[in-house]
């Protein structure tokens, strides 16, 4: 596995542009604007793609299939899997691995949820 790094001068970074166009601001310790570092895991079946506040230490981790929209398909191995797990094909979910040094609750730790409840958590910095 790689070490998390920025990929803006990539030409194909499609993992950042994701992650920078989502979460303006970090869900868990509320930093603006944050340079999220990428980090990628390949396997078998699909990649991941680990993202990581470089202000908190949260790291994220999302399936590259629900980032380039393979897994929205049901006539594809990829959505496939996601059928099998029973999970939504119109749903990107994210792993959170971990909440950093800021966040005070470790409920999210370790579980998989729906990535708008990460950008909700976020919004509300806005409001």
């Amino acid at each position: 596995m790689s070490s998390f790094k920025r990929e803006d001068d990539r030409t194909y970074n499609m993992s950042q542009q994701f992650i920078d166009g989502l979460l303006l601001n970090c869900p868990f310790c509320k930093t603006h604007e944050p340079k999220w570092v990428v980090k990628h895991e390949t396997r078998i079946i699909d990649n991941y793609s680990y993202f990581k506040c470089n202000k908190c230490g949260a790291v994220i981790r999302v399936k590259d299939s629900d980032i380039t929209g393979e897994a929205t398909i049901k006539y594809n191995i990829k959505g496939l899997i996601k059928l099998m797990d029973k999970k939504d094909l119109k749903v990107i979910y994210a792993k959170v691995m971990d909440v950093g040094n800021i966040y005070p609750s470790d409920d999210f730790l370790d579980s998989e949820i729906n990535i708008k409840k990460l950008y909700n958590m976020q919004e509300e910095v806005m409001a």
